[in-house]
């Protein structure tokens, strides 16, 4: 029973003293610990205590198993994606007063977190990051954990592979039910090119995924499983491209935009790594108008670098009202990614290209963007721009240069 919690809180609501409450009906000594949940109490006492705070001990009781069920209910939706009607019920949510009792607050902060992750505001999810430090810095284990896996989305987001790692690799699956989070544990893996690990909490993620009957997330996971067996070798080109149509089909029937808008950025760059840059542009594209769709700021940017890049690749020339097009497109990537340096570097390799700077651009390929992403550990980004790199520096016989990122290749396929 939570009377007690209950009755702290109205107490502290209306600014009384354990005292003031108390005084003539228990000492403070066993209102404290009533209120703690520590001690068994009467009947007759709880009513005295309620009726003095102007509250009925059963309906207080019922409201707050009712949050307690609402709050594990939007932590469920948001794992599997059931985000048609989240934030209205969170939004709801907010309206209740047991919303702010510590007992509850921080799983609230931590769902608002994940949405906001999710829809891409990174200025909303910092904010309330800052409250949930600053007046939660204890956590019990489950918000605990919780916050770990939100920190690891959060870095993997940011493109910082290695931190978002080691929150996740912190989390205790016995303690946190939630084993989504093998998945993020998995493409985190994928992007500091651990193949082994890769496979391993994939398949752990799939099986949590099918156990639940989270078919979206099944989805996601099948996706970066493609991507694995495309990595090493596993599909061709051919098998991959069937295998994501497949998938985004699924999406499109069931309406999963979030899921569809991914999976076509995969599929995106399937097709810019054979250098069928019209087909890569094509795509990222249609996953830009499904980032629009639902209204996703981290997606949108991904496409928008994916189509900008695929087209400025291509053999055509590019046209003087297409130059102000895409400089405008640029621009607005440049604005939206203040706060991401990865974002912010892609941009500026693409004001190089843009401007028929080959040389600018491959420099900056070498000098800036390759070393950016191995520090942040995307070493399978890295290591394919690296051998574009070194196959240009090849071309125009700076062969010094060639041989050194050969080099570094082969040393890092070492390790």
């Amino acid at each position: 029973m939570k009377i007690g919690t209950i009755i702290k809180y109205y107490r502290k609501r209306k600014g009384w003293t354990q005292e003031e409450l108390g005084k003539g009906i228990c000492s403070v000594a066993h209102l404290s610990k009533i209120e703690k949940d520590t001690t068994k109490f009467s009947e007759v006492t709880t009513n005295l205590l309620c009726e003095r705070l102007g509250i009925r001990a059963e309906e207080e009781i019922e409201r707050f198993k009712n949050v307690n069920n609402e709050l594990h209910q939007l932590h469920e939706m948001i794992v599997k994606h059931q985000m048609e009607t989240f934030k209205t019920k969170l939004d709801k949510l907010t309206n209740s007063p047991f919303i702010h009792m510590d007992v509850f607050r921080p799983f609230f902060l931590l769902l608002w977190c994940r949405y906001y992750l999710r829809v891409g505001n990174m200025d909303n999810f910092n904010n309330v990051m800052a409250e949930l430090d600053e007046k939660y810095p204890t956590l019990q284990k489950f918000e605990c954990n919780m916050k770990e896996h939100v920190k690891g989305i959060e870095e993997g987001l940011k493109g910082h592979y290695p931190k978002a790692l080691e929150h996740l690799m912190n989390i205790d699956a016995n303690e946190y039910s939630n084993h989504e989070f093998y998945y993020h544990v998995a493409c985190n893996s994928y992007f500091i090119n651990n193949q082994g690990k890769t496979l391993f909490y994939a398949n752990k993620a799939l099986d949590y995924f099918k156990q639940t009957n989270n078919y979206k997330r099944i989805m996601d996971t099948e996706s970066l499983l493609l991507l694995h067996m495309e990595t090493n070798g596993i599909y061709n080109f051919d098998e991959a491209v069937e295998g994501y149509r497949k998938l985004i089909q699924t999406c499109d029937i069931y309406g999963d935009y979030f899921e569809q808008c991914i999976i076509s950025n995969n599929l995106a760059f399937t097709y810019f790594k054979k250098k069928d840059f019209e087909m890569a542009q094509t795509i990222y594209e249609e996953a830009k108008e499904l980032s629009v769709k639902i209204e996703n700021t981290g997606l949108y940017v991904r496409s928008l670098i994916g189509q900008v890049h695929s087209r400025l690749l291509q053999n055509d020339p590019i046209t003087a009202k297409e130059t102000v097009k895409w400089s405008h497109l640029i621009k607005e990537g440049m604005s939206l990614s203040e706060d991401n340096e990865t974002n912010k570097l892609y941009f500026q390799l693409l004001t190089f290209l843009l401007e028929d700077q080959k040389p600018l651009y491959y420099d900056y390929l070498h000098h800036e963007l390759i070393p950016h992403l191995k520090e942040n550990g995307d070493l399978f980004t890295a290591r394919f721009y690296s051998k574009e790199t070194y196959q240009y520096y090849l071309s125009i016989k700076e062969l010094d240069t060639a041989a050194k990122l050969a080099m570094s290749m082969v040393d890092e396929e070492s390790k």
